[in-house]
């Protein structure tokens, strides 16, 4: 049996394996995060089949959500997947403009 002592820490290859897997794992999500932000960027850049650009929030869906109301109508909005796609697209662009603000 293959054991890796690492400071206080006692790590059997069975345990090793785990963790190589998880790392691995973790990997494959960071490269398909990277992958699903570089086509979110290009679809942002081209416009996509009636998503809004710019700093508009599409037609009908009103923020914040103030009542159980609000949400009722946000659901039936976002059902409508161009409109869905649209909201998506404006939160990247505000996360990514919140972002780059505090890095200045």
């Amino acid at each position: 049996m293959f054991k890796l002592v690492v400071g206080a820490m006692c790590v059997t290859g069975g345990e090793l394996n785990l963790l190589l897997r998880i790392l691995t794992s973790l990997e494959a999500v960071k490269q398909t995060q990277k992958e699903h932000s570089l086509i979110l960027q290009s679809l942002l850049r081209r416009g996509s089949g009636g998503a809004v650009m710019g700093n508009e929030i599409p037609d009908g869906l009103n923020l914040p959500l103030e009542s159980v109301q609000d949400v009722d109508n946000a659901e039936q909005k976002l059902a409508d997947v161009a409109t869905r796609a649209a909201l998506v697209s404006q939160m990247f662009l505000i996360n990514t403009s919140v972002k780059s603000d505090t890095k200045q």
